[in-house]
This record gives C-alpha cells, sequence and structure tokens, in this order.
C-alpha cells in the first residue's frame, strides 16, 4: 500500500494487517503525513526473508501508536518527525530515520532495538509512577547532540548515546 506524494492522513484502527511477498509494505511516500495505528497488529509474513517494513518515507511526518502489536520493522524516514508510542509492543526495528525527531515512549515493550536516527532528536520516555517502557533491544540515539528524558521506569536494555554532546534528564 503506498500514498501519494501529498499531505496523507491513513488511520489503521482495529486491523490486523500481513504484509506478504512481494509488494507488501506500507509506504507514505512524499509529503507531511499523519499515520495513527490504533488496536492493531501489523506482520511481516515474508516466505523469502524480505525485510517487508510500515515506512513512513520523507518529509515531516506523524506516527502515532496506541494499544497495538508492530511485527515488522517501522521505519519514519527523513525529515523532522514526530513518532507517539503508547500501551503497544514491537516485535521488530523501529527507527525514527535522520532528521530532528521527536519520539515519546509510554508503557510499551519494545523486544528489538529502537534507534532516533541521525540529527538532534529529543527522546521522552514516560508514564504514571505504576507503569513503565521495556527494552530489550538498544536504544541508539545515533549522531549529533540528542537529549533523553526519563520521567518513568525504564527497565532493561542498553542505552547507546553515540557521537554528539548528549543530555540525559531525569524528571
Amino acid at each position: 500500500y503506498q500514498t501519494t506524494i501529498y499531505d496523507d492522513i491513513l488511520t489503521i484502527s482495529g486491523a490486523d494487517i500481513i504484509l506478504n511477498d512481494p509488494a507488501g509494505e506500507i509506504f507514505t511516500d512524499k509529503g507531511n503525513d499523519t499515520v495513527i495505528v490504533t488496536d492493531s497488529t501489523i506482520t511481516n509474513n515474508s516466505t523469502t526473508g524480505a525485510e517487508l517494513m510500515f515506512s513512513l518515507g520523507t518529509d515531516d511526518d506523524s506516527l502515532t501508536i496506541s494499544n497495538s502489536t508492530l511485527n515488522a520493522n517501522t521505519f519514519m524516514g527523513s525529515g523532522d518527525d514526530t513518532l507517539s508510542v503508547e500501551n503497544s509492543t514491537f516485535n521488530a526495528e523501529l527507527s525514527a530515520g535522520s532528521g530532528n525527531d521527536s519520539i515519546t515512549l509510554n508503557k510499551s515493550t519494545f523486544n528489538k532495538d529502537v534507534s532516533a536516527g541521525n540529527g538532534e532528536d529529543s527522546v521522552l520516555i514516560t508514564g504514571d509512577v505504576l507503569s513503565q517502557v521495556t527494552l530489550k533491544g538498544q536504544l541508539l540515539l545515533g549522531t549529533e547532540n540528542d537529549t533523553l528524558t526519563l520521567s518513568s521506569i525504564l527497565t532493561g536494555g542498553n542505552i547507546d548515546f553515540g557521537d554528539g554532546i548528549d543530555t540525559l534528564i531525569f524528571d
């Protein structure tokens, strides 16, 4: 599935999407796109080992994921993107791509790496007193000057601050 080169809005709600060969990707292409995934599952079901993915392409995109499970790599592409993940599970890699990105992770589990990519990125780990973010892979902040704010419990995994002058804030 591919959207236009314009500013598109894609809402996926209550769906079970299986990405199959040969062309089983969700790709929003160019434009300042908004994608909202709620109460859904997206799965890479490649029989050839292909890296079928959920990709937002270029420009300044917004991706909001809540109460969902992603079993396919998710790539935000280039641009100054906004990513918000709440009460969800990732069983595949998540990358914000290049650009100055803003990432908020709340009450979720990441079983693979989470990458902020290249650029001056801001990552917020947030939630209430009883919630936490579980990381089983690495949190990769990449190059440039990044900010990581911990406003909730982060369990497991490793944090790689990468190059640049980074800031860690306990809130």
